[in-house]
């Protein structure tokens, strides 16, 4: 287990272990607690739908894994991450040069020590937005009433392309 502060996120330190644990001589399995998600680093949700699968089109299918075990917003964090990450001997090539066209739109609305109906309108608001350009949109909740602990609350959105591209937005509260 490793205390990653409450200055960065993340996001920040697992970001350079995915590039490194990759070519280590064996699998890594780590903690992490601290922000899951501030505004200067990304969040483990963009980190869990974004980047992971990104690692399958090189290979990486077994064993690569992020879990979310607890939210922590600033200021004093409390989140807590395990990361798998396996060993590999080569990598495939993978060439994105046509993203294609957004299929679907999935996402997780978060809030620790709020209402869930805070939550809920950000559901409602992402959802009445992207309803106008595409039909299929599914956003989660994932409302925790924790004893200790800032409040906040983030929305994390990924489109999917019809050739498996993966576009992010996040936005985040309380803002830096």
């Amino acid at each position: 287990m490793h205390d990653c502060g409450c200055v960065r996120g993340l996001g920040y330190f697992i970001e350079p272990l995915l590039a490194i644990a990759l070519f280590a001589k064996s699998d890594l399995t780590v903690t992490l607690r601290g922000l899951t998600n501030v505004g200067s680093d990304i969040g483990v949700d963009i980190l869990r739908s974004v980047t992971m699968p990104l690692f399958k089109k090189f290979g990486l299918e077994d064993g690569m894994r992020l879990q979310i075990v607890r939210r922590g917003a600033p200021p004093t964090g409390r989140g807590e991450v395990i990361l798998n990450i396996p060993t590999v001997r080569s990598l495939r090539t993978v060439h994105l040069t046509d993203p294609g066209r957004v299929k679907r739109v999935r996402g997780v609305a978060y809030g620790t020590k709020v209402s869930s109906q805070i939550v809920n309108r950000l559901v409602d608001a992402a959802r009445m937005v992207l309803s106008h350009y595409i039909p299929d949109v599914w956003i989660y909740t994932d409302v925790s009433f924790e004893k200790d602990g800032p409040a906040g609350y983030a929305l994390s959105l990924v489109a999917e392309t019809t050739n498996a591209c993966f576009l992010s937005a996040e936005v985040k509260y309380p803002k830096e």
